[in-house]
């Protein structure tokens, strides 16, 4: 039997920013995307653990607090589709203003 697969999005609070080279300039990232076969809150844990993407890694050592910002079902082929779409925004629970930062998503 397969395990569903979830694709999750997470919040950066506040946003990663890096800066670009010597140039005064930065990258900004307010959010990360991904998908799971396990749930949402153990791959959170794995990803602030350190154990997961470079981008929330980093994240997590420039000081911000990650979020778990949306859960749909879904697999690899999902998570590629929305990131294609950008906008990660649009549809993430706290910067559309349905969950405050001081509370957490319910799994």
């Amino acid at each position: 039997m397969a395990r569903t697969r979830i694709v999750y999005l997470l919040h950066f609070d506040p946003p990663y920013r890096a800066p670009i080279g010597d140039t005064g300039r930065f990258k900004t990232a307010g959010h990360y995307l991904g998908s799971t076969a396990g749930s949402a809150q153990q791959r959170l844990a794995e990803h602030v653990a350190g154990q997961g993407s470079p981008l929330v890694k980093a994240a997590v050592a420039a000081g911000s607090r990650i979020l778990l910002a949306g859960i749909w079902p879904g697999g690899r082929a999902d998570e590629r589709k929305m990131k294609r779409s950008h906008h990660h925004a649009r549809r993430c629970l706290y910067c559309r203003g349905e969950l405050d930062l001081s509370e957490e998503i319910p799994v």
